[in-house]
C-alpha cells in the first residue's frame, strides 16, 4: 500500500516527529500513519506553544508602553518647587541671609569668618563682586515699590545709599515690614557679637529711612 506526501508534509513530520523515516520504505510510511494522531496532537501542541510566544510578546510590548506613559505623566506633573536647581534667586538670596542671623558685625566683613558689615552681607548672600551699598544700588536692576519680592535688596538714603539690607516680608500695599541686614558701623567691636553689632532682622524699619529704593539680583 502507497501513501502519498506533499514535500511539505514529508519535510515537517521528519523534522518535528520521525527523523527515522525512510522515502524509500513503504513500511516506514505504515508506521507513520498508524501514529498519525500523535503527529496531529504535536503538531496542535507546536501551535499552541507559538501563540503562546505571541502572546507573551504582546503583553511584554504592552507593559513597555504603560512604563513609558506612566514616566512622561510623572515628569509632565513635576513642579517648580520639587527641585532645588529650579528655586529663584531672591529665595536663595533669602535663605543665605537667614543662615547669617546672629553672625558679628565686622566693618568692611564680607565673609562668616570675619564677620559682615551692610554690603559686605549683600556681598554674600548675592555672590556679586564686593561693591559699597551705593555701588550696588547703581549697579542692580531697579524694582518698582509694587513688585517688590522677599530676597530683593533694599537701600536707605537721601541721593545715595548708605545702608542696605534684605528683604524678608512686605505688606499688602508694598510696603517693607521685615529685613535682614548687618547692624553696627566702625566702633563696633568687630571681634564679638553685641546687641547692635550683628546680623539680625528687624522689623524697626522707620529707624533708617528714608528708603532709597530697592534692586534685584
Amino acid at each position: 500500500m502507497k501513501y502519498l506526501l506533499t514535500k511539505k508534509q514529508f519535510e515537517f513530520l521528519t523534522e518535528n516527529v520521525y527523523e527515522d523515516i525512510n522515502p524509500s520504505d513503504p513500511d516506514s510510511y505504515d508506521d507513520l500513519i498508524n501514529k498519525s494522531s500523535y503527529v496531529g496532537t504535536k503538531s496542535a501542541e507546536l501551535e499552541m506553544e507559538r501563540k503562546k510566544q505571541e502572546e507573551l510578546k504582546k503583553q511584554e510590548e504592552l507593559a513597555k508602553q504603560t512604563a513609558t506613559q506612566t514616566v512622561d505623566t510623572a515628569t509632565k506633573n513635576v513642579t517648580p518647587q520639587q527641585t532645588p536647581e529650579t528655586e529663584s534667586k531672591e529665595t536663595v538670596v533669602l535663605q543665605t541671609a537667614e543662615s547669617q542671623i546672629g553672625t558679628r558685625y565686622k566693618w568692611g566683613g564680607t565673609k562668616p569668618k570675619t564677620g559682615f558689615d551692610c554690603s559686605g552681607l549683600v556681598t554674600y548672600v548675592t555672590g556679586l563682586p564686593r561693591k559699597t551699598a551705593d555701588g550696588f544700588y547703581k549697579s542692580m536692576t531697579k524694582v518698582p515699590k509694587g513688585e517688590v519680592k522677599p530676597g530683593d535688596i533694599v537701600f536707605f538714603g537721601s541721593g545715595s545709599a548708605r545702608h542696605a539690607g534684605i528683604v524678608k516680608t512686605i505688606d499688602e500695599k508694598g510696603n517693607l515690614t521685615s529685613m535682614i541686614h548687618a547692624r553696627g558701623n566702625q566702633n563696633c567691636p568687630g571681634d564679638k557679637v553685641t546687641k547692635n553689632c550683628k546680623v539680625e532682622e528687624t522689623t524697626n524699619i522707620d529707624w533708617y529711612t528714608p528708603i532709597l529704593g530697592y534692586g534685584r539680583v
